[in-house]
């Protein structure tokens, strides 16, 4: 565990999640009981087809609208508009071009 590697074989794993209370170590502990609860209320889907390529677009695009509101922010402040009506404005535009984001 100490290297990142979870148990997964068909005995480990079970044996892991019936029993998280027998786990030694209190962050492990708290994983195990999390993933006790999602094994038990959690629903499974697949991943989409190009899953990590479409996380990956999604994840610099966002980071772009944020840079550029952020480079904006700085503009607008350093030629004397008020910090807080531009925080306010940006924020607004950032997140309408969030949820319209397509990549």
């Amino acid at each position: 565990m100490q290297a990142g590697y979870l148990p997964t074989n068909k005995e480990a794993l079970p044996k892991l999640l019936n029993n998280p209370q027998d786990v030694h170590n209190f962050k492990y502990r708290k994983l195990y009981t999390c993933m006790q609860q999602v094994y038990k209320k959690g629903t499974w889907l697949h991943l989409p087809h190009k899953a990590a390529e479409i996380q990956q677009n999604l994840e610099y695009g966002s980071k772009n609208i944020l840079r550029a509101a952020h480079q904006q922010y700085l503009q607008e402040i350093a030629s004397g508009a008020n910090p807080q009506q531009t925080l306010d404005k940006l924020v607004e535009e950032s997140y309408q071009k969030l949820l319209n984001y397509k990549q």
